[in-house]
C-alpha cells in the first residue's frame, strides 16, 4: 500500500500493529526510505515545519489597541482641550493657578496605558506559535536507504524511520518499532511532568486518550532515558503539536474586560451623540419654519 493511501485520521496510529504501520506508510524498519520516496513524500506532505497563518507584527498589533471607537474619542477630546489650551495661554486669559494641559495629560495617560495593556496581552498570544516552533528538533537521525544519516528537522517525511536516544527532542509524531527502557517527557502536550515509560509491541484502544499511547511519540516531546527506533507517521501541521499551532491560531483574540466597557461606553456616547444631534437640528428646522 503506497503512502497516498495513508490513514487520515492520526487517531489510528496506536491501534495498529507494527507490521501493519509498516505496511501503511510503505516503509521498512531496516532500511528507511529510498531517496525517490522521500522527494515524492516532501513535494506531497511538504516540509516538517508548524506554518504561521495570518500574524501581525508588533506595530499592528500596537495599531490595533487604537481603533476603539471610544479612545478615538477621547483623543479627540484630549487634542480640542490642548488646543484650548493653547490659545489661552497665547491669549493670556488662562485662570489663575490653572494648570494648562492637565486635562489632556490625563486623559492621553489613560489612552496610552490602556494601549499598553492591551498590547501586552495580545502579543503574548501571538509569540504562542513562536514557543512551540522552538520545541521543533533541528536535528534527526534516520534509515535511509539503508544507512544513517543525520538530516534537517524540517526534511522528515511519513515513513521515515528514526533513531531516538537521551537528550534527543522528538522530529516528528511516530509509532515505535522498537526501544528500550524508553522514557519521555511529554509535559509540552498533556501536562504530565512525570516522564512516561514506552512500549512499542503494544497496540491500544482508538479512543484511547493522548496520554495513554504508550507506543506513540510525538513532536516537541523530550527522550528522558533509553533509545528506540521509530516510524514517522504525522509531520509539520499534522502532528498533535501542530494541531495545537493551527487551533491557536484559528482563536480570535478576547478584547480585555477594560476594552469591553469602553466600547459599550463609546457606543452609548455615540449614541447619545446622534440622537442631540438630530435634536438641534430638528429644532433648528422648526423655529427657522416659525420665522417664515
Amino acid at each position: 500500500m503506497s503512502a497516498h493511501s495513508l490513514p487520515e485520521d492520526a487517531a489510528v496510529w496506536h491501534s495498529l500493529e507494527i507490521d501493519k504501520a509498516l505496511e501503511l506508510l510503505d516503509s521498512n524498519a531496516d532500511d528507511g526510505l529510498t531517496p525517490s520516496q522521500v522527494e515524492e513524500r516532501l513535494l506531497k506532505y511538504g516540509s516538517n515545519e508548524l506554518e504561521e497563518h495570518g500574524g501581525r507584527s508588533p506595530w499592528q498589533i500596537l495599531l490595533d489597541q487604537f481603533t476603539n471607537i471610544m479612545l478615538l474619542m477621547l483623543i479627540g477630546v484630549a487634542f480640542i482641550s490642548g488646543l484650548l489650551d493653547f490659545l489661552s495661554l497665547q491669549q493670556g486669559t488662562l485662570k489663575l493657578g490653572e494648570v494648562p494641559f492637565k486635562d489632556t495629560i490625563a486623559i492621553m495617560a489613560i489612552v496610552i496605558l490602556n494601549g499598553v495593556l492591551g498590547y501586552v496581552q495580545e502579543s503574548r498570544a501571538e509569540k504562542a506559535l513562536a514557543a512551540l516552533k522552538k520545541l521543533s528538533s533541528p536535528s534527526v537521525r534516520v534509515l535511509r536507504n539503508g544507512k544513517l544519516a543525520d538530516i534537517a528537522g524540517k526534511d522528515l517525511v511519513p515513513g521515515d524511520v528514526m533513531l531516538l536516544e537521551a537528550g534527543v527532542q522528538v522530529a516528528a509524531d511516530g509509532r515505535l518499532l522498537e526501544q528500550s527502557n524508553l522514557q519521555l517527557r511529554e509535559s509540552a502536550l498533556t501536562g504530565e511532568a512525570e516522564a512516561v515509560s514506552k512500549q512499542a509491541v503494544l497496540t491500544l484502544p482508538k479512543d484511547a486518550a493522548l496520554g495513554d499511547r504508550l507506543n506513540l511519540v510525538f513532536q516537541g516531546t523530550e527522550v528522558v532515558q533509553g533509545r528506540a527506533k521509530v516510524v514517522v507517521t504525522n509531520t509539520g501541521m499534522t502532528t498533535e503539536l501542530g494541531k495545537i499551532a493551527a487551533m491557536l491560531q484559528s482563536v480570535d483574540s478576547e478584547p480585555t474586560p477594560l476594552q469591553q466597557r469602553m466600547t459599550q461606553l463609546g457606543n452609548v456616547l455615540v449614541t447619545g451623540s446622534l440622537i442631540l444631534v438630530a435634536i438641534v437640528v430638528l429644532a433648528g428646522i422648526i423655529q427657522a419654519r416659525g420665522f417664515s
